[in-house]
This record gives structure tokens, sequence and C-alpha cells, in this order.
């Protein structure tokens, strides 16, 4: 599940062209707290990248992509659930 959950994250995740332009990189890792529906109800950029561009493109992420899957029937009991999730910004 915690595979899914970043994967909808990630479906939302745009470098910023400026960034591009400017062969900005950076690796940082999210913090998110769902509920059993889906609904992100708190985040924070745990660990930031050293580029406030990439760091604002990682908060749009986080926000375009609430809400996530729902909790499976069969995960742990639990109203909310935390996940870390790492987000690389590289240029190919």
């Amino acid at each position: 599940y915690e595979q899914i959950i970043s994967l909808s994250i990630q479906r939302n995740k745009v470098y910023p062209a400026e960034a591009k332009a400017q062969g900005v990189q950076g690796q940082a890792v999210i913090r998110i707290r769902i509920n059993r529906q889906g609904n992100i109800i708190y985040s924070r950029i745990e660990k930031p990248t050293r580029h406030a561009i990439l760091n604002e493109a990682i908060a749009e992420m986080v926000r375009l992509s609430n809400p996530v899957p729902a909790v499976p029937a069969n995960y742990p009991a639990g109203n909310l659930f935390e996940f870390l999730i790492p987000v690389s910004f590289r240029l190919e």
C-alpha cells in the first residue's frame, strides 16, 4: 500500500521548467499522514532539497494528490497512517 501511495503522489510531480533550465536537481523526503479514506490531513517536507523552487513543486505535488487511494480494509487497524516518501528531481 505504501508503494501505491508513493506512486499516486509521484504522478503529480512536475519538474519546474526554470529548475531544468538552470540544471537544478535535488532529493527530498516528505512525511504525510492520511486517514482511512485517503485524505492527506498533514504533510511536511521532512528533508527538503536545497532549492526553494523544487520544494515548492513538492508542496504542490502533495496538494494535487489529495486524496490518495483509501486504506485497504485488510490494512492494520487505526485511523491515521504516516508515510515517509522520497522524491527525486534528476536531469537525465
